[in-house]
């Protein structure tokens, strides 16, 4: 069979029906090329995208991860801070303690360095402590702090069998002279009082405030004076306070000092009444020479008015 075609002029062409069947296929195949190809373009684009996305979402994830990464690392330092600030406050403790331990290991006749392990007991089970070590220091990569924080509860063991001691050894200790209370007295010599105990205006911001001493000022370096007999427990410098001494008189009762210019006396000194324990400053939050004056009764600050009738120091 045989397929004519007449193009224009009347020029006419035969084909046979075996080459039309190869023009059909080869058609067809043309057609199939060019699906497949319109397919895999489209395949190509859908998987860029795809990836695209996966890759925006990969990328978030990541932000998400380190941002969290962040925080838990700031949570880590914040509290490993704490930690370092608590074991301040805890060395503080210690140091006040041994302060007045000293001094009534003096008393009692004995040398400062003597052993205070219960009968019975070795120097290394004496006070039942345990637990894995340095346990901090591999959690935050600080073996010093770790070390630290080892050697601080060897201490306090070993001040907890010496107080121990101390209050089966000395049951008379209130009725030594250095403990019986006899303030009367002012801190100060000259000068006078400026600012009572309780409500009053705050002098930096303006507002009512409560006071927790009693204000007496005066001159620049005029001597301060300890109001009582007893030890001294601390010597401190603090952001508040500034130069600060605190004395123990014993049964539970303290004074403290605070803004001097300087100390006069050392940790675990004894102190006479009248002694001069430093000289009148600034330091610290205060408006100009004078000294703060906080009497601590069972750890509570208390009125110091009661201890004080007397005035100035003659």
């Amino acid at each position: 069979m045989k397929i004519i075609f007449i193009r224009d002029g009347l020029t006419a062409r035969s084909i046979s029906s075996g080459q039309f069947r190869y023009i059909a296929i080869a058609a067809a195949v043309g057609v199939l090329l060019l699906g497949a190809a319109a397919g895999w373009a489209a395949y190509l684009v859908t998987s860029q995208t795809q990836e695209q996305q996966w890759l925006s979402l990969a990328r978030q994830d990541l932000s998400t991860q380190r941002q969290k990464t962040a925080e838990t690392l700031d949570s880590a330092r914040l509290q490993l801070n704490s930690l370092y600030s608590r074991m301040a406050r805890l060395n503080a403790q210690v140091k006040r303690f041994d302060a007045i331990s000293n001094s009534l290991i003096s008393r009692a006749g004995l040398p400062r360095d003597a052993e205070f392990t219960p009968a019975g007991a070795t120097h290394h089970d004496a006070s039942g402590i345990g637990g894995p070590g340095n346990i901090l220091g591999e959690a935050y990569d600080e073996p010093g702090f770790a070390r630290d924080l080892e050697l601080m509860i060897q201490e306090l063991a070993q001040r907890e069998n010496r107080l121990r001691f101390l209050s089966a050894y000395l049951p008379d200790q209130l009725s030594d002279p250095l403990y019986v209370t006899d303030m009367s007295n002012w801190p100060i010599a000259r000068g006078w009082l400026s600012s009572q105990y309780g409500r009053r205006i705050d002098p930096f911001h303006g507002r009512v405030s409560w006071h927790r001493g009693i204000d007496f000022a005066g001159m620049l370096g005029d001597k301060i004076h300890a109001v009582a007999a007893g030890v001294v427990s601390q010597v401190v410098r603090e952001k508040g306070y500034g130069v600060m001494i605190e004395i123990d008189h014993g049964g539970g009762l303290k004074t403290r000092y605070a803004h001097c210019q300087r100390s006069l006396v050392r940790l675990s000194e004894r102190i006479a009444k009248g002694q001069a324990i430093a000289l009148m400053g600034s330091t610290g939050r205060s408006t100009g020479p004078h000294v703060h004056f906080e009497v601590i009764k069972n750890d509570r600050r208390v009125n110091p008015n009661p201890y004080i009738k007397g005035g100035r120091f003659k």
